[in-house]
């Protein structure tokens, strides 16, 4: 089981990204909420369809394995944060900075 890191671009509150999981292409888009102080990404396939959307980003926790049978990605992404740290709310900073990581195993 491979795992990718899944890039994250500098300082953004809005992004699109194109992926390549378990041989599929998918769009994943994220979105800071600055009301609520938290990621949010939707997962969509290569015609644009919304397979999930609005899912929170948030430590160590499944974020995809409970919406099997959507025709998304097999395996599993996970925040997962580097050494120092606890699993504290994920701030909107840490991903750009890379001290959390998007992280996806490959089923």
């Amino acid at each position: 089981m491979a795992t990718k890191i899944i890039p994250w671009p500098l300082d953004s509150i809005a992004f699109k990204e194109r992926v390549v999981l378990d041989g599929v292409p998918y769009k994943l888009h994220f979105r800071w909420n600055v009301r609520g102080n938290f990621w949010s990404m939707t997962i969509k396939n290569t015609k644009g369809v919304a397979l999930i959307s609005g899912v929170k980003l948030v430590y160590n926790y499944p974020l995809i394995g409970r919406y099997k049978g959507r025709d998304l990605p097999p395996g599993e992404m996970r925040i997962l944060r580097g050494e120092s740290g606890d699993d504290a709310e994920l701030a909107r900073h840490e991903l750009f900075n890379k001290t959390a990581n998007l992280i996806y195993h490959e089923a």
